[in-house]
């Protein structure tokens, strides 16, 4: 199926291509909200702007996709191939991210508000060096963008990150393994900048104040 066709058929109110193969389609820009996109070859497509509010991605394969500034508001994206893909500035409040697999994706600014991370993996997503592979337990929090840009995470993890379900705390190249660890960095008196420093700590305490 090429681009034009699935944007014709779609145009007509046609809202079922499950299976789809739409491998390096030039999607950017698109209207698919609502579309029902189950286990579609989006392999490489570029989606760059798209609307696909509560479409319905589970299963697809996204290896590689630009999706930059794309609208997944609600998407059902549960067991969802995303390796590789772009993700910079997308809208993914509330989709469903069950099971993904996000390893090396960029969500550079990507809203995660409420998005459901549980099982998901992350190596090498949201911007961190470390190459152990992050399986989620839940949720991502988004604590807030510092004066530099950096999107300041925390999450919930399994296995050697976090461990039995203890917060992990993330912003850029830096990854804590619990709420202490990242206090300590960012709370130190050595630490170079000590106004950003104190940013971080008063963020990651609202964490500590749930626990």
């Amino acid at each position: 199926m090429t681009s034009s066709d699935l944007l014709k058929r779609y145009a007509k109110g046609e809202r079922e291509f499950q299976r789809a193969d739409l491998n390096g389609a030039d999607l950017n820009g698109a209207d698919l909200s609502g579309a029902d996109l189950r286990s579609a070859n989006l392999r490489s497509a570029y989606l760059r702007g798209a609307n696909l509010m509560c479409a319905d991605l589970s299963g697809a394969d996204l290896t590689g996709a630009n999706l930059t500034g794309a609208n997944l508001m609600c998407a059902n994206l549960r067991g969802a191939y995303l390796t590789g893909a772009n993700l910079t500035g997308a809208n993914l409040r509330g989709a469903d991210l069950r099971g993904a697999d996000l390893t090396s994706a960029n969500l550079t600014s990507a809203n995660l508000t409420g998005a459901d991370l549980t099982s998901a993996y992350l190596r090498s997503a949201l911007g961190q060096e470390d190459e152990r592979a992050i399986k989620l337990l839940g949720p991502v929090e988004n604590l807030g963008i510092d004066a530099r840009g950096y999107t300041l995470w925390a999450f919930r993890a399994a296995g050697g990150l976090g461990g039995n379900g203890r917060w992990v705390i993330q912003a850029s190249c830096r990854l804590f393994e619990s709420i202490i660890d990242a206090l300590r960095h960012w709370g130190s008196m050595s630490y170079p900048d000590r106004k950003r420093g104190q940013w971080f700590v008063r963020r990651i305490k609202l964490l500590w104040d749930e626990e």
